[in-house]
């Protein structure tokens, strides 16, 4: 009588196969018979998403980013009363002749100029989020320099409509009005420019934020220099001519011009 117990231990199982043969993973289930077959979920993964890109992620930005704020941050170190002094340059008049006399140390004037830089920098970071842009870093610094232009020209136009209709000590007061006008209106859009780089899905509401803010500044410079020149009728019809002239014309300038080199 054959050994059976031998026989099945020595025996092939058929249902073994060899080692060398490499099986696939199952890939399905047959719901009436158990049987794998076709594609299973668990075995392909999920489908891979792209990264979203936001400008803040962005390290020719962020680069930039980096450089304004520290300059503002080495430069406002030593200053604790600029901030107090621009809010008296902003509203203030005095009609004395000597108004001039207190001018800003070096110190000062470096920080002031770091507070202008921010502001034109958050100025082009608002804009060219809103335009929208390939080339973030490239846009942004295309519109730093625009924005910084246009500061200059401001600068310039206030000059010449200073030595037209006041004196010089008004032309100097209104200077200075534009000046902290601007340097507040950069810490006021600070964290309006952070919310545009890294929240691009809310940029219209950022803009209009930025433009409220932007408004508001230019009014209340334009409402000092108003108490400045103003004598008689005649004096307001030469102002409402300079706030055509050198307030909506470049805006709108600026508008078309920013379209065109954002890349």
């Amino acid at each position: 009588m054959p050994d059976s117990i031998a026989n099945d231990t020595i025996g092939p199982l058929p249902w073994a196969r060899p080692f060398s043969t490499a099986d696939d993973a199952p890939t399905g289930v047959d719901v009436v018979g158990g049987v794998t077959h076709g594609p299973v979920a668990y075995t392909q993964g999920f489908a891979p998403e792209a990264r979203a890109v936001i400008p803040g992620t962005d390290s020719g930005v962020m680069a930039l980013v980096l450089a304004i704020f520290l300059l503002v941050a080495l430069s406002m170190s030593r200053c604790r009363g600029l901030l107090r002094n621009f809010v008296r340059d902003l509203w203030d008049i005095r009609r004395r002749q000597n108004a001039e006399a207190s001018g800003h140390t070096i110190v000062e004037t470096r920080a002031t100029v770091a507070l202008l830089l921010l502001t034109a920098f958050c100025e082009a970071a608002v804009v060219v989020v809103r335009l929208g842009a390939s080339d973030m870093a490239v846009s942004i610094g295309r519109e730093f320099a625009l924005m910084i232009a246009y500061m200059i020209f401001q600068l310039t136009a206030c000059n010449v409509v200073g030595y037209a209709f006041t004196t010089d000590s008004g032309r100097r007061q209104w200077n200075k009005g534009f000046i902290a006008s601007q340097a507040l209106l950069g810490i006021v859009l600070t964290p309006v420019a952070a919310a545009a780089l890294f929240f691009p899905e809310d940029s219209t509401m950022v803009f209009v934020v930025a433009a409220a803010a932007y408004i508001a500044a230019r009014v209340t410079f334009i409402a000092k220099g108003f108490r400045l020149f103003y004598d008689n009728f005649l004096s307001l019809l030469y102002f409402i001519l300079y706030f055509c002239t050198l307030e909506i014309a470049p805006v709108a300038a600026l508008y078309l011009i920013s379209i065109n080199i954002i890349a």
